[in-house]
């Protein structure tokens, strides 16, 4: 969301207390905003769900209207990208593929000295 300069601090105040009463609603496992590091007029808004369902609920609810309703402190109309995660992974993960990595680079360098 690209807010308009002199709305800024009443965009902020809206979202903060958006995100207090978003985190309240069954389901919602999170719920920040963020503003941009190179245009302190540039947020996001980042919820995680726990299931579709209760998702689609939360898009029917007044407060996901109130949010949508904020396009008057905006630039341009937000922005929304809904994406399900599927699988999600950790540390472990970037160790593994880490590992993986540098045990091929071994194989190749005892492959080249034989």
């Amino acid at each position: 969301m690209k807010v308009i300069p002199e709305k800024r601090a009443e965009l902020l105040q809206t979202l903060r207390s958006m995100t207090e009463e978003i985190r309240k609603e069954k389901g919602c496992m999170n719920c920040e905003f963020y503003q941009d590091v190179e245009n302190e007029n540039i947020f996001s808004v980042i919820e995680e769900w726990k299931t579709q369902e209760e998702l689609d609920s939360h898009m029917k609810s007044d407060m996901f209207g109130a949010l949508i309703g904020i396009k008057s402190l905006l630039v341009d109309p937000a922005k929304i990208n809904i994406k399900a995660v599927s699988y999600t992974a950790g540390m472990e993960a970037v160790k593994k593929a880490r590992e993986d990595s540098h045990g091929s680079d071994k194989k190749e360098e005892e492959g080249e000295e034989k």
